[in-house]
């Protein structure tokens, strides 16, 4: 939590509106540092409702939104606790706080989870940011599996307002990711 109000008063000496949490930490390339294989299920959901409480007030108290975000277990960050959609979302609209919300990293849900259309519809409403990148290989859109023109009229007709993040490595180089990037309809 002392890291997290370290990170809170770096948003707001910037002018950021959000920071991203997780439910573990991340080292190195995005290590997951303890899996926490020592404590069941139960207490990390527990514990992590707690501590989202937490997070809320924090948001609440300093004006900075705070985006939880789920991560895939596949690929990138093996041993990560919150891997759906669905559990995020549930414990943000438990919680009820306006500054608390989820962020939806389509790359991360596919590899988790699939059903986008399904997942934008159910949870829309939870999500404050949406990071964007193919699957497979974290590359620019229209690279991989996922029809992004789809993804993106989904998050408008379910009402998605917020801001949407490029968290991609290009492909070939940033030139052509970016010319993807504008080429999607």
């Amino acid at each position: 939590m002392d890291f997290l109000r370290q990170s809170v008063a770096a948003a707001q000496k910037i002018g950021a509106r959000s920071v991203t949490i997780h439910s573990n930490a991340l080292g190195d390339g995005g290590i997951v540092v303890n899996h926490y294989d020592d404590v069941s299920d139960t207490i990390k959901i527990c514990s992590m409702f707690d501590m989202l409480k937490e997070c809320a007030e924090i948001a609440e108290e300093s004006g900075i939104q705070m985006n939880l975000e789920a991560l895939n277990i596949t690929t990138d960050h093996v041993g990560n606790f919150l891997e759906k959609t669905q559990m995020a979302a549930e414990m943000t609209r438990l919680i009820g706080s306006p500054k608390l919300k989820v962020l939806y990293d389509v790359y991360h849900m596919q590899l988790n989870e699939g059903c986008i259309g399904d997942t934008i519809k159910n949870y829309c409403d939870q999500m404050g940011h949406i990071h964007v990148a193919d699957a497979p290989g974290r590359h620019e859109p229209g690279t991989g599996e996922i029809n992004y023109a789809y993804v993106f009229k989904a998050l408008e007709e379910n009402g998605y307002d917020g801001l949407i993040g490029y968290e991609l490595f290009p492909l070939n180089n940033t030139a052509e990711a970016v010319k993807a990037i504008m080429a999607i309809d």
